[in-house]
């Protein structure tokens, strides 16, 4: 594999690796940098809106926080409206698609 200068080098959760533009990468990704750096998790959030069809949709979304999620909700193609965002655990089984767990 070719990489520019620049690039980004990353790597899965498989540990897999590939590279991606610095502007793709800056525009896809949110940088976290600081003291918390090192101790920052993804959490999973469910956005329920009101789509650009006027049909009400859901959204499963990773963010390190709830500001965010909303930030990815409300920029999301389809997403007219934002009705309800929540963070959720997700406890999926064999054999079921989704399941979830609102955490109060």
């Amino acid at each position: 594999m070719q990489v520019q200068d620049g690039a980004y080098i990353i790597c899965g959760n498989a540990n897999e690796y590939w590279a991606v533009r610095e502007d793709i990468f800056l525009n896809t990704y949110n940088i976290i940098d600081g003291p918390d750096a090192a101790n920052a998790v993804m959490k999973k959030y469910i956005a329920i809106i009101n789509t650009i069809d006027e049909e009400e949709g859901w959204l499963l979304i990773d963010a390190f926080s709830l500001e965010e999620a909303r930030h990815i909700a409300k920029a999301d193609i389809k997403t007219e409206d934002l009705l309800a965002i929540n963070e959720v655990t997700v406890n999926d089984e064999s054999g079921v698609s989704h399941s979830f767990i609102i955490n109060e």
